[in-house]
């Protein structure tokens, strides 16, 4: 995060993100899983390219 400013007049408030909802949380690890999973296969399969290996 970056903040840039010249001239401050009054309180300044930083706002975190709301934390991450169970839902969120399961959902962003089953995409995490899938992709490993579609880039292991690739590798077998040798498609895909170089995907950071």
């Amino acid at each position: 995060m970056a903040v840039q400013f010249r001239d401050n007049y009054g309180a300044i408030h930083f706002h975190a993100p709301p934390a991450e909802t169970p839902e969120a949380r399961a959902t962003r690890a089953l995409a995490e899983a899938v992709f490993r999973q579609w880039r292991e296969e690739a590798k077998v399969w040798d498609i895909g390219g170089e995907w950071g290996s």
